[in-house]
């Protein structure tokens, strides 16, 4: 769903690893910076509390985050938010 006034990165992809499937999504609806919300086949999200200075940053700090954590940090049927 796209809010009014949200601008959506070209960076947005999903990704699959170890048969679980996540769509990772960036977006900017501020001058403050870009948002970092990773969705599971489920629906849910984690969602990061900071902004980030660009939308390349905010990709870097998701495929660090489940190449470090692993996909499986991100598939559940709870809310997570993370503060990296």
């Amino acid at each position: 769903m796209t809010i009014a006034n949200e601008i959506q990165s070209p960076l947005e992809q999903s990704l699959t690893r170890d048969g679980m499937t996540v769509h990772i999504k960036i977006y900017k609806n501020s001058e403050v910076g870009w948002k970092l919300k990773v969705i599971d086949e489920h629906g849910t999200s984690t969602v990061w509390q900071k902004f980030f200075l660009s939308d390349r940053e905010a990709l870097n700090q998701a495929l660090i985050t489940i190449e470090e954590k692993g996909i499986q940090l991100f598939v559940g049927k709870t809310l997570f938010l993370l503060a990296e």
